[in-house]
C-alpha cells in the first residue's frame, strides 16, 4: 500500500487535468473512432503481462537449471543426511592443518640435540597417564599441553643433531600432542598400541682395506706384500641397514657364494671368512645374510649387478619383524660392482673391515582413535597416516602433512556432529620409516583378536604437501586379485572428487612403500593419496615437462627436494597442495563413512 501511494500523482494535479479534458470534449467533439484509437494507445496491464510471460518463464527455467547444475556437478563436503552442518570451509581446514604443522615443527626443534643415547628410549607409561589426568582436569590449551610435555625432558632420548620426530627423538611428544587433542575434542576411545622395534644407527662410515699378496707367500711376512688399498666408504661400499653391530675384522679371507646365496651350495668353506655374494637371486638379502651368519661367516659383502649404478640400500632384516625375531650380528656391507669383481677375481687377498653401527630394540606405540557408534557394526573403516619422521629431519611433508590432515579432518567432523554409518578407526602409525612396523603390528593384533574380519577398507595418507607436487592416485587395478575390484572403487571415489573440483591428477602404480601395504597383503581393500587408494604428491621422483605444463612447478626437479632431509621443514610444505589434498581426503572419508553395507564379506566389491 505505501508503495502505491508514493507512486501516485498529487490529487490537485489530477483534478485539474480531468476538468480541462472535460471542457475540451464539450467544446470540440471527437469522432468515436478517434476516441477508440486514443484508448487503444493506452498501456493495457493485461496485455503487457501476456507479452512478458514468456520472458519470465525463460528466466525461471535458467535459474532452475543453474541450481540443478550446482547441486549435481560441484563437489560438496556436506555429508549425506538431513540437517547436518557444513563440516568445515576449505580455507579454514587448510589453516587448521598448518597450525598442527607448526606444532609438529616446534616439537622437532625441541629435539635438536647432540647426545647419542646409550640405551633404548623409555615410554614412561605412568607419566603419559598422569599427563592425561592432569590435562583433563585443567583443560590446558594446546600450547600449555605442549609445554608440559616438553618439560619432561628426561623422558626422551636423542639420536641426532638435527631436529627430528623419529622414534627415538620427537615421536613421543608428537603422539602426546595428538592424544591431548583427541581426549579434549572428540568422542574417541583412545588406545595406545605398544610394540617393540629395532633401531639401527650408523655412527660413522665403515672402513675397508684390501691387502694384495704374492701367490703362495706367507701373508704375515710384510716383505712380500704387494700393497694395501684403502677403499672409500660411502662411494665404493657402505654398511647396509640392519647389517649387524660394530665390528673389527683383520686379515679376512673371501669366499664366493654362488647363485646369490639362495641355495645350499658353497657354504661349506665360509666359516670365519667373508661371504661375497652378488645381488640378483630369488631369495632376499636377509635370507642370504642370515644363512651366512648361521654357517659361521665373519661378515657378508653384497655387491652390485653390472647394471646397478648406486650402492644397495636394502634392510637386512625380516620384513615383518616383531619382538624376539632375530637380527643380524655380523657386519653386512654393500659394495660396487667393480669392488665386488676385484674381491672375486683376486686369488691372494686379505681384507680388513671396521664398522661403526648399533642396533637397539626399543618400545614405541601407535595412537588409535575408535569411533564405534555406527549402526553398521560389521564394517570398520581404517584411516591412517604415519606420524614418525626419519632421524635426518623434522619430516613436515613426510609425513606431518598426512598426520595433521587426518587429525584436523577428525576434529572437523566431530565439531560438525557428523554421524557415520560405519565404525571408524583413525590411526597414527609409528615406525613407518623403519619398515611399516606400526601398521604391520596393527594388522597382526587384529588377526589375533579376529577384528581383521570387520575391517572393510583402509585409506592411507602420506606426503600430502610436496612443494613441486603432482596429485597422484593409486591405481586399484594393481591390487591383489581378491581386493582388486574394491580398490578400483576406492580409486574412483578420489577421481570423482578431482573431476568434480576441476583439479588435474595422475594415476600411479600401487607400489610398496607406505602403510597401505600390510592391509593389501592381508586382503583388505586399500587406497592411498600421495598428495591418498589413496592420493600422493610425490617423493624423490622428478617432474616431467608434460607434468609441468599440467600442474605447474619445475620440470626435471624432484617433487620434494627435501625428501628425508633436514630441510623438510614448514617452509617445504605447499599450502596449495594441502588445500587440494585435504579436501579430497575429507570427501573420501565422509563418503565412505556414510555408506551402508559398503563392502561384501569377500571384500571384492565396494557398494
Amino acid at each position: 500500500m505505501s508503495t502505491l501511494l508514493e507512486n501516485a500523482p498529487l490529487l490537485g494535479s489530477n483534478s485539474s487535468n480531468i476538468i480541462d479534458e472535460e471542457n475540451s470534449r464539450k467544446s470540440s467533439p471527437t469522432p468515436l473512432l478517434s476516441r477508440r484509437n486514443n484508448r487503444s494507445n493506452r498501456h493495457n496491464p493485461r496485455e503487457v503481462a501476456v507479452k512478458a510471460a514468456p520472458y519470465g518463464l525463460v528466466a525461471l527455467l535458467v535459474f532452475i537449471v543453474s541450481i540443478t547444475c550446482i547441486i549435481l556437478f560441484l563437489p560438496h563436503n556436506r555429508p549425506e543426511g538431513k540437517h547436518e552442518k557444513e563440516i568445515i570451509l576449505p580455507q579454514q581446514l587448510t589453516r587448521n592443518i598448518f597450525a598442527h604443522l607448526k606444532a609438529f615443527e616446534k616439537i622437532a626443534q625441541y629435539y635438536e640435540n647432540d647426545t647419542i643415547p646409550t640405551s633404548s628410549i623409555p615410554l614412561y607409561s605412568s607419566k603419559i597417564i598422569k599427563f592425561f589426568n592432569k590435562s583433563m582436569k585443567s583443560n590446558p590449551s594446546i600450547s600449555e599441553a605442549s609445554t608440559e610435555i616438553f618439560d619432561e625432558e628426561e623422558n626422551y632420548a636423542y639420536t641426532t643433531k638435527r631436529p627430528s620426530r623419529s622414534i627415538t627423538a620427537g615421536y613421543n611428544a608428537s603422539a602426546l600432542y595428538i592424544i591431548s587433542l583427541l581426549k579434549k575434542n572428540t568422542r574417541c576411545e583412545v588406545k595406545l598400541q605398544y610394540f617393540k622395534v629395532p633401531i639401527w644407527e650408523k655412527i660413522k662410515e665403515a672402513e675397508l682395506n684390501v691387502t694384495f699378496l704374492p701367490d703362495n707367500d706367507d701373508d704375515d711376512d710384510d716383505r712380500h706384500k704387494k700393497g694395501t688399498v684403502t677403499y672409500q666408504g660411502g662411494v665404493d661400499f657402505w654398511s647396509m641397514r640392519y647389517g649387524g653391530e660394530s665390528a673389527t675384522l683383520s686379515k679376512q679371507q673371501v669366499v664366493i657364494i654362488p647363485e646369490s646365496g639362495c641355495n645350499e651350495n658353497g657354504w661349506d668353506k665360509v666359516k670365519d671368512k667373508i661371504a661375497l655374494i652378488q645381488e640378483g637371486g630369488k631369495c632376499d638379502f636377509w635370507k642370504a645374510a642370515y644363512k651366512a651368519e648361521q654357517k659361521g661367516a665373519s661378515a657378508v659383502i653384497f655387491y652390485n649387478s653390472p647394471a646397478r649404478r648406486t650402492l644397495l640400500y636394502n634392510r637386512v632384516r625380516l620384513v615383518d619383524w616383531k619382538e624376539r625375531d632375530p637380527l643380524m650380528k655380523i657386519p653386512v656391507l654393500a659394495a660396487s660392482y667393480s669392488l665386488g669383481q676385484l674381491l672375486a677375481l683376486s686369488k691372494e687377498i686379505k681384507v680388513d673391515i671396521q664398522t661403526y653401527t648399533k642396533i637397539t630394540v626399543t618400545d614405541t606405540f601407535n595412537v588409535i582413535c575408535l569411533l564405534r557408534d555406527g549402526p553398521e557394526k560389521e564394517n570398520t573403516l581404517v584411516f591412517g597416516a604415519h606420524l614418525d619422521s626419519v632421524p635426518a629431519g623434522a619430516g613436515l611433508v613426510d609425513n606431518a602433512s598426512g598426520s595433521a590432515t587426518l587429525l584436523e579432518i577428525l576434529l572437523a567432523i566431530e565439531r560438525a556432529d557428523f554421524k557415520p554409518k560405519n565404525d571408524l578407526i583413525f590411526a597414527w602409525w609409528a615406525a613407518e620409516e623403519i619398515g611399516l612396523l606400526g601398521s604391520r603390528h596393527f594388522i597382526r593384533e587384529a588377526m589375533m583378536s579376529g577384528e581383521d574380519e570387520k575391517i572393510a577398507m583402509n585409506l592411507n595418507f602420506d606426503m600430502l604437501g610436496s612443494p613441486n607436487y603432482v596429485p597422484f592416485i593409486h591405481k586399484g587395478e594393481d591390487a591383489p586379485s581378491d581386493v582388486r575390484n574394491a580398490s578400483i572403487v576406492i580409486q574412483n571415489v578420489f577421481e570423482e572428487y578431482f573431476k568434480a573440483a576441476h583439479e588435474s591428477y595422475e594415476l600411479i602404480d600401487m607400489l610398496a612403500g607406505s602403510d597401505f601395504l600390510p592391509f593389501l597383503e592381508h586382503g583388505i581393500p586399500s587406497g592411498m593419496m600421495h598428495f591418498i587408494s589413496g592420493v600422493l604428491t610425490g617423493a624423490g621422483g622428478r617432474k616431467t615437462e608434460d607434468q609441468r605444463h599440467t600442474f605447474g612447478g619445475f620440470a626435471n626437479a624432484p617433487f620434494d627436494p627435501c625428501y628425508h632431509q633436514a630441510c623438510d621443514t614448514l617452509e617445504n610444505v605447499s599450502e596449495e597442495a594441502i588445500g587440494v589434498t585435504s579436501q579430497a581426503a575429507l570427501y573420501a572419508i565422509t563418503k565412505f563413512a556414510k555408506k551402508e553395507n559398503g563392502i561384501t564379506s569377500s571384500r571384492t566389491e565396494v557398494w
